[in-house]
């Protein structure tokens, strides 16, 4: 490995950032898999929890490994843990379509553009970990067309569906933002760009979404 001095605690904060999205993402696919009557989707959002359960797993071992004290503060952990109120309200609240939008499609589309950059910056210095990060990314974007397959047949041609799915995507867009704005400086110490990130965020929103935003 060729790690200078300081890209441990970097590159830790940024496994502990995916590490975090990876237990939201966990819990809310759990709490999704006893809403849908569909049986494939049952078990596909019950592969899924699990699923995000061991990448949390390998993400918390690669922070320990990179460092053994545990990584320092977290600035996106504060907005996350107000992303994953969100989703909570609107599990609470049987709103299934919601959690889909701010889960599959739009959490996990982060997760996505993260890991598809994250090599480029990253691939001389942590040696041993891109097995694992391709691995992931693999099975997170099976999660993401899960989600836009489902959100798109939900919803159809139904203008009021439409409507009021666009105009909740603004509350999990604000927050991805201020996630990564407020992580900015680990995403350019590896050479990424957050507004990048977000763009490409809103890119693999549906269309319909886009058209409202």
């Amino acid at each position: 490995m060729f790690i200078k001095k300081g890209e441990p605690d970097q590159a830790a904060r940024l496994f502990s950032f995916l590490m975090l999205g990876e237990q939201v993402a966990q819990h809310c696919a759990l709490e999704q898999s006893k809403y849908t009557t569909h049986k494939g989707s049952r078990k596909f959002l019950l592969s899924q929890s699990s699923q995000e359960n061991y990448h949390r797993i390998l993400f918390d071992k690669a922070v320990l490994t990179l460092t053994p004290k545990g990584a320092k503060p977290n600035p996106a952990n504060k907005p996350m843990l107000k992303y994953q109120n969100l989703l909570n309200d609107a599990i609470a609240t049987g709103q299934y379509a919601e959690t889909l939008l701010g889960q599959q499609v739009i959490l996990e589309g982060l997760g996505e553009v993260v890991l598809e950059n994250i090599d480029k910056g990253m691939s001389n210095r942590m040696f041993g970990f891109k097995k694992i990060r391709r691995i992931i990314l693999k099975q997170e974007q099976a999660h993401h067309d899960f989600g836009l397959r489902k959100l798109n047949d939900w919803v159809g041609t139904d203008e009021t569906r439409i409507n009021a799915l666009s105009a909740k995507t603004s509350d999990y867009l604000d927050l991805i933002h201020e996630i990564l704005n407020n992580f900015h400086d680990v995403f350019e110490y590896f050479g990424y760009d957050s507004n990048v990130y977000y763009s490409e965020v809103k890119r693999k929103l549906p269309d319909w979404i886009k058209h409202q935003q």
